[in-house]
Order: structure tokens, then sequence, then C-alpha cells
């Protein structure tokens, strides 16, 4: 779990839960409960997928928020379209602006780290370990 306090007391809370913990089928959701914006990503992959996966969350809910997006309707836009793989890039989406924002920064950061976008070729890459951080997808 990772806890950060903005300004005014504005608390981020990180979790990385079990794929089943999920509120549904997702690698990431975000929400709001009692003033704290709570993320989770599923434990899935190598470490550097989860980062890409955090960050994606963390732009894509500063984005919203600064498009006037909240939380509430992303849920409601999510919780409609659960039988996409991507509801953030359906047609419509009202945070479909932050997402495609948010899916540029999780690409530059997969491909400046070598991370896999399939979780299934990815390894666990530890930041300092030459023989994986060295390598190339």
């Amino acid at each position: 779990m990772i806890d950060v306090t903005l300004d005014d007391d504005f608390e981020i809370r990180v979790r990385f839960v079990a794929p089943l913990a999920q509120r549904y089928d997702t690698t990431d959701d975000y929400f709001m409960d009692q003033g704290q914006l709570v993320v989770l990503v599923s434990k899935e992959g190598s470490f550097s997928h989860k980062m890409a996966i955090l960050l994606h969350s963390l732009v894509e809910w500063a984005v919203a928020r600064e498009d006037g997006v909240p939380t509430t309707k992303i849920d409601e836009w999510d919780f409609s379209h659960t039988d996409s793989p991507e509801p953030g890039a359906e047609p419509g989406c009202p945070y479909g602006r932050a997402h495609h924002i948010a899916y540029g920064v999780e690409m530059a950061f997969r491909s400046l780290t070598g991370t896999p976008h399939d979780i299934s070729s990815s390894t666990e890459n530890v930041i300092g370990n030459s023989e994986t951080s060295s390598s190339s997808s």
C-alpha cells in the first residue's frame, strides 16, 4: 500500500490487490472514498507492469478531474461497459480524452523501461538489476 498526502490534506491511497478483489473485471480501478482517492492495481505481471498501470490510473484521474469529470461519472460509464476491454476508449466516453492521454503516458513508460503491454510476456524487472534492466523486449 502507498499513501500520499497532497495539499489541503488530500490523500491518495494505492493498493495492489488480487485481480478478483477488483470491483469488476479490470487491471486497475480508482474511486473516491471519504475524500480519499483510492487506486486499486491488480497484482499481475512485473513490477514495471504494475507501475505502468498505476501511472495510467493517476494520469487518467488527474486529467479527468481537470476536465471536470467526477469519479462517479467514470464509475457510471465503466460499470455500464464491463463487456469492453477498454471502456475509456469507447466512443462517447466522458473521460475519453483523459484515457487517451493516460494511455500515451503509460506507453511512453513501457517503451522507456522495455515493459511489454502483454503481461504474459513480462518478467520481473527490478530497478538496478543489471540482468533484467538491460534486457529489451
